[in-house]
């Protein structure tokens, strides 16, 4: 199982947009099955999402494709989100 920690203003912004389901209005200790998208619409990967706090989400990768998953997560992040 991989593991990644997102967190900012722009969390959610992020999520929503990159991942096909939104997380607008995710109540804090929800999670989320989900699927990280490629522009065109295929998948990336499927994982799941808990939401920790307001700006803070904590993500599960799978285990086979952690480092791509990152990998591309963090090349399609924009604003304040570490």
């Amino acid at each position: 199982m991989g593991e990644a920690l997102l967190t900012g203003r722009d969390a959610e912004e992020n999520l929503d947009r990159i991942l096909s389901n939104r997380f607008a209005g995710m109540p804090e200790g929800a999670a989320r099955y989900t699927l990280m998208l490629y522009e065109n619409g295929g998948v990336v990967d499927d994982l799941i999402v808990y939401r920790l706090a307001q700006q803070q989400f904590f993500l599960v990768l799978n285990a086979a494709n952690t480092e791509k998953d990152l990998d591309w997560l963090r090349s399609h992040l924009k604003g304040e989100v570490e």
